[in-house]
């Protein structure tokens, strides 16, 4: 298999990472989703975001580069302090979707993909509507 970049793979989710045969999951496209969000909030692409991490900019991509990724955008210790700015640009609401999408906190059991869609469609969908411009 080939190396895979870690510009190209800063989407996917984590555990997606692992082993080539990772069966896909929903909760891998909502990661996703988060991501772009906070691309959304900043006005700015995730490589760029990511770009004072010299550590993210080598060619290889490792599961631990993109759960540094995760663990970077959700820090509220940190300077960049990425919550923050978040919520300042979007809103609380708005934050605590792209929370909910990164750290896959959805409060229903492994592999219960029915309730997980209804979870979904509850704590994303639903709250984004509550959104005002």
């Amino acid at each position: 298999m080939g190396r895979r970049k870690t510009e190209t793979n800063i989407y996917r989710h984590p555990n997606a990472l692992r082993d080539p045969n990772t069966t896909f999951d929903r909760e891998h496209d909502y990661y996703g989703l988060g991501i772009v969000m906070v691309e959304i909030a900043a006005w700015r692409s995730i490589k760029s975001i990511m770009k004072k991490h010299a550590d993210l900019q080598r060619e290889e991509c490792k599961e631990n580069d993109v759960r540094k990724v995760r663990d970077i955008l959700l820090d509220e210790d940190s300077q960049e302090n990425h919550p923050r700015d978040t919520a300042f640009r979007m809103g609380d609401i708005y934050w605590n979707v792209v929370k909910t999408c990164l750290t896959g906190e959805f409060g229903v059991p492994k592999g219960a993909k029915e309730q997980l869609l209804s979870a979904y469609q509850r704590d994303v969908v639903g709250e984004l509507r509550r959104c005002v411009i």
